[in-house]
């Protein structure tokens, strides 16, 4: 605040310390012996008080339950920046820097609202990001789901597994069922009639998922003599 007498022509400067609005009076003084009252000039300043702004954030789209999910953010004029997190009807918030970063871990399905606050010396600024959770499905990688040779000779199943609870092995022609490593194999002999096993996967919801592996006799291969 100044108050206080000033030349009848001159300039002065004012430097705004807040955003609230200046009120400026001029009072006109007359010469004692002039007879005149005083005139008074009221002059109305908005300071303009530019928000920050952010010049990076970063974070996926979408990821799968059980991956890390990174939000990045950059918002050099900032004096803080608050992550404002809400998932599933819950609500969160965390305080930051100007520059930081922050790390979730998703365990469930559904989209996730993120609110960035910028917090500046006179103002802030907001910027929204979402993210969708997704439930990933069993993933099998198998070397040569189907094999073939003589009937008697042995041949190995290999796989690995992602995604998954856990695994099973059917043989449906043997009517067995075995509990399998999610990354492992199997040793099968050829029989003189092709067979299928079934390579079962139990997803993080619970359900089933089936790829298929296979025995395929080469009888000509009885046919030859030493």
């Amino acid at each position: 605040m100044f108050n206080g007498d000033i030349p009848p022509n001159a300039e002065i400067t004012l430097t705004p310390l807040t955003a609230a609005e200046l009120v400026i009076t001029l009072t006109l003084e007359a010469r004692p012996d002039s007879g005149m009252r005083p005139v008074a000039h009221t002059l109305r300043v908005k300071p303009h008080a530019p928000p920050p702004a952010f010049v990076k954030i970063e974070t996926p789209a979408q990821i799968n339950i059980g991956e890390s999910l990174t939000i990045l953010w950059d918002a050099p004029d900032a004096v803080s920046v608050a992550l404002q997190i809400e998932n599933d009807g819950k609500r969160s918030e965390h305080a930051g820097a100007s520059s930081g970063a922050f790390t979730l871990h998703p365990q469930q399905e559904g989209l996730i609202l993120l609110r960035l606050v910028a917090q500046g010396a006179h103002a802030k600024a907001s910027e929204t990001r979402t993210v969708r959770v997704k439930m990933p499905k069993p993933r099998f990688g198998i070397e040569q789901p189907v094999q073939s040779g003589p009937p008697g000779n042995e041949v190995a199943f290999r796989w690995k597994i992602t995604h998954a609870r856990e695994a099973f092995l059917e043989a449906p022609l043997r009517e067995q069922t075995h509990r399998v490593a999610l990354e492992g194999g199997m040793v099968v002999t050829i029989d003189a009639q092709p067979e299928e096993f079934h390579l079962v996967a139990v997803g993080l919801d619970g359900r089933r998922y089936i790829e298929r592996l296979s025995t395929v006799p080469r009888l000509i291969a009885c046919l030859d003599e030493p």
